[in-house]
């Protein structure tokens, strides 16, 4: 039996995912122009929207992009697509391109919006035990800040990942200092205090509430470098798809005995929590 294809919104029209399209013209294809959000729903309700749209808005800024679109009709366009799929929870990824260029430099019109939803299922206990396995590579991105669709860096930093074993891989910045992943916030426990960087980086959704679920818990300071690995008692990642994963090897080195550590289980329980108890 041939599987349904879900149906997306793509400038102005509901339609089966298969069957949309955009211009070969589009900026997005001659010069991977664009910028997107990844949203979820939990209970079928869009998860902190006006987070994603502010943080969309910072994206378009940093590209010189401009959005013709209200908030509130984003939302509304999301919101119709979700409840137009048949899926318990969804996955919402939410792009915004350069639009149709005659000369491959200058758009002719407005951007093109798309909203696709699949359907995703919250990491299992199994997932969490498990954790995932990093490398640390060198790679400077071009707006560091922003959620642009160019990929090219990130697409290459995971197969490297994939070739030494691992799952992720972990950007290093200016003096060896430990960034993000590839679709990842990084988090780490070194000597009693949860590291992060704070510049650089694409402000992540979750991280922002692990860091207002931690302010009781431990003392926040900046990244952690290269060489303090070894100090590194435990780590983690965060992000809308994947919520709170362990870091339990880096680069080889084995952190927490390769298990989640105290601090990665109470602040993944404390996010459980947050998420039964917020008006969603």
């Amino acid at each position: 039996m041939p599987v349904e294809s879900p149906i997306c919104y793509l400038n102005g029209s509901y339609l089966p995912l298969c069957d949309a399209s955009i211009p070969l013209e589009d900026l997005a294809i001659l010069r991977g122009y664009g910028v997107f959000e990844f949203l979820r729903t939990y209970s079928g309700i869009v998860f902190e929207p006006e987070s994603h749209f502010e943080r969309l808005h910072h994206s378009a800024s940093k590209i010189g992009m401009s959005i013709p679109w209200t908030n509130a009709e984003l939302l509304s366009i999301i919101t119709e697509t979700v409840a137009r799929n048949r899926f318990a929870e969804v996955g919402i990824r939410l792009i915004i391109t350069g639009g149709r260029s005659a000369d491959g430099k200058h758009a002719d019109g407005q951007p093109s919006l798309a909203v696709i939803v699949k359907a995703l299922l919250r990491p299992s206990a199994a997932e969490f035990a498990a954790g995932v396995k990093a490398i640390t590579i060198r790679l400077t991105k071009d707006f560091p800040t922003a959620k642009s669709i160019s990929y090219a860096g990130a697409l290459m930093a995971l197969g490297r990942a994939e070739q030494a074993g691992a799952q992720e891989a972990l950007y290093l910045g200016e003096n060896d200092v430990i960034l993000e992943g590839t679709t990842v916030n990084f988090f780490a426990v070194c000597e009693g205090i949860l590291r992060t960087a704070h510049d650089t980086i694409v402000a992540g959704i979750t991280r922002q509430i692990i860091l207002d679920l931690a302010q009781d818990l431990l003392p926040v300071g900046g990244p952690v470098k290269l060489h303090e690995l070894p100090t590194v008692s435990e780590a983690f990642v965060t992000s809308t798809s994947r919520e709170v994963i362990p870091v339990t090897e880096i680069d080889s080195l084995q952190l927490s005995d390769g298990e989640p550590g105290p601090i990665t289980r109470e602040l993944r329980a404390r996010f459980q929590a947050h998420l039964s108890t917020s008006q969603l």
